[in-house]
């Protein structure tokens, strides 16, 4: 690994191709950036796109799209060889991160994703999450000299080091962390999610796991709002959800209760609940004219691609932490 110094992006969804352009206007410190995805017509039109916009810093590295299964974690470990890679960034479906870091374990690459791994046909997963799967492989990467680090996009990510900076410069003691989340733009569609609506739909549908007095608790979905004065969208509504960053919070700053929270339109609530009703978001195979078809999957065909969703968006968002406790 000493000898190389480039980057393999996994995963070209809208966060995959807003992660090209970011990565991109730093490839002068990067190296030559390969994007791999199933679909490489996807990672060609990310690299077109950052070429257009001028956000690639040095023309003389290069960009390179390429064909990748991140299911198949000996096809990973090539894909980083092939492209002299010594760091991963997987934006690909949270599905693939159990294979994408075992072939960063098996080609010598540091490894960084945005969501904790998922297993398609299970819901409602006991917590803390990460302790399932990838805390178990923390021995792995030290062994091996390699850093991963999880989840760190915005939410959950940016807010963990907004928790990290309140706790070591602000505050002596912490309270309550609440991680709020609002979209007060429009994408001017009945219904869309802003990435992949399968997992984003999941994370909405399962119970809302919190930490409070020592114990994880448990309520559904939907069952617990409150209303909050946003900095730049004023007063929104927010419900508690489910989220990652609870689960590493929780287990490493030693706050009374952590809880993350979501606004959501009345019509947003709406739609979702019709489809939660209608079985739209169910996990399990159900047989159609002697097909298997599972609902949500179908319903991620149908529903808008988040990358068609830029150009008509408008408004903003507000993301962050509400931290407590005493200096």
């Amino acid at each position: 690994m000493a000898d190389r110094k480039n980057l393999l992006v996994i995963g070209c969804g809208s966060v995959g191709q807003a992660v090209v352009h970011k990565v991109a206007q730093h490839n002068d410190e990067f190296g030559d950036i390969t994007i791999a995805s199933l679909h490489k017509g996807k990672c060609e039109q990310a690299i077109r796109s950052a070429i257009e916009k001028g956000n690639v810093r040095d023309p003389s590295r290069k960009l390179v799209a390429r064909e990748l299964d991140a299911m198949d974690a000996d096809a990973v470990a090539r894909a980083i060889e092939e492209a002299r890679a010594d760091i991963v960034i997987n934006v690909a479906s949270p599905y693939t991160n159990m294979s994408v870091m075992t072939g960063c374990l098996k080609a010598g690459a540091h490894y960084l994703d945005t969501a904790v791994y998922e297993e398609p046909d299970k819901l409602n997963q006991p917590a803390p999450w990460y302790a399932l799967h990838e805390w178990k492989r923390k021995e792995e990467f030290e062994k091996a000299g390699l850093t991963c680090i999880l989840s760190i996009g915005c939410d959950p990510g940016m807010v963990n080091v907004f928790v990290a900076y309140a706790q070591k410069h602000l505050l002596d003691t912490i309270e309550t962390i609440d991680i709020m989340d609002v979209n007060a733009g429009s994408h001017n569609r009945f219904f869309a999610t802003n990435f992949d609506p399968e997992i984003n739909l999941r994370e909405i549908l399962e119970d809302v796991i919190y930490w409070e007095d020592g114990e994880w608790k448990v309520i559904p979905h939907h069952s617990m709002k409150r209303t909050f004065n946003f900095p730049e969208v004023g007063e929104q509504t927010v419900y508690a959800m489910g989220h990652e960053e609870v689960h590493s919070l929780a287990v490493n700053v030693p706050a009374r209760r952590v809880q993350f929270w979501m606004g959501f339109s009345d019509h947003y609530i709406q739609v979702f609940n019709t489809l939660e009703k209608l079985g739209l978001l169910g996990i399990e195979p159900v047989e159609v004219d002697g097909c298997k078809v599972i609902p949500i999957r179908l319903l991620k065909k149908l529903l808008p691609d988040p990358t068609t969703l830029a150009a008509e968006y408008r408004g903003k968002v507000c993301v962050g932490d509400l931290v407590c406790g005493e200096k």
